[in-house]
């Protein structure tokens, strides 16, 4: 079995005075929040994939969305709230829908964020099931991580020059794909023996 180590998430936050102010505390410090945007995987879908035609990762079924909101399962591959949703939580907004659940004129209108994370990259077309398909020598799908590593170490700065041109703005980046393949490097160092 290949262990594709894929994982990324961005969080967008806008921070513009004008609109709907409202407070999160993070790492001691406050910050108006008022809009929540998010990119990345199924770490933080919050349902996209079930807007997707033939998509192969689906969580619209039990026991996904138990621990939710009226435990109804929302496409979200967790039991309950995914990381985006405790944050946007924290910051008194309402939890960013998935984009593909929104209209062309939702889309316009909405000023409290958007939820763009999608599932083996549903709305992608490079699906990592897929990668099953594709020979490899090693556990782990070098050409396809190498192509992740790349983009995880240029988006640092691509970040930082979208802060400086988006002003009032800030971007919260977590890495995940470097995560995971230091525990598939160095299992021991986590708890496996």
């Amino acid at each position: 079995m290949a262990l594709t180590c894929v994982s990324l998430f961005v969080l967008f936050f806008l921070s513009f005075g004008s609109v709907l102010q409202t407070s999160c505390i993070l790492n001691d410090s406050v910050l108006k929040t008022p809009a929540v945007y998010a990119f990345g995987d199924s770490a933080i879908d919050a349902g996209n994939n079930k807007f997707i035609p033939n998509a192969t990762a689906r969580f619209n079924f039990m026991p996904y969305g138990i621990d939710f909101l009226g435990g109804i399962p929302t496409g979200r591959t967790t039991n309950g709230k995914t990381i985006v949703d405790f944050i946007a939580e924290s910051a008194g907004l309402p939890f960013p829908p998935p984009m593909l659940s929104l209209s062309k004129a939702q889309l316009k209108s909405t000023r409290t964020g958007v939820n763009f994370g999608s599932s083996s990259s549903g709305i992608q077309r490079c699906r990592p099931v897929y990668l099953h398909r594709v020979s490899h020598s090693t556990s782990c799908v070098e050409d396809v991580n190498q192509r992740v590593a790349t983009f995880n170490d240029l988006l640092p700065n691509m970040l930082m020059e979208l802060e400086k041109s988006l002003k009032g703005s800030t971007f919260i980046l977590c890495d995940l794909h470097k995560l995971f393949e230091e525990v598939h490097a160095q299992p021991e160092a986590y708890g496996r023996r």
